[in-house]
């Protein structure tokens, strides 16, 4: 179980490093975003998913991603999350 979720979340990391720029928002988002889009599909928002939405930088978005993908299995919710962390 425990590899499944490491590889879950590893495969979730790479895939963030090929999903282009250019797909991550408008410059309006942050780590607000992140979190009410999480709160949006149901999940509990406490500190570690909230300091997880904080890494709002592009170079720091695989940090996002793979904080999220520890608490999250849904890799779609944690890519979308991340990609409205991004920005100021």
């Amino acid at each position: 179980m425990k590899v499944r979720r490491f590889l879950a979340a590893l495969s979730v990391v790479a895939a963030a490093g090929v999903i282009p720029v250019a797909t991550a928002g408008t410059a309006h988002a942050g780590p607000f975003d992140c979190v009410e889009y999480l709160k949006s599909k149901g999940y509990v928002v406490g500190p570690k998913v909230t300091k997880a939405c904080s890494y709002n930088r592009v170079a720091n978005n695989w940090q996002c991603v793979g904080q999220l993908s520890l608490l999250i299995s849904n890799a779609g919710h944690v890519s979308a999350a991340c990609n409205k962390a991004l920005g100021d």
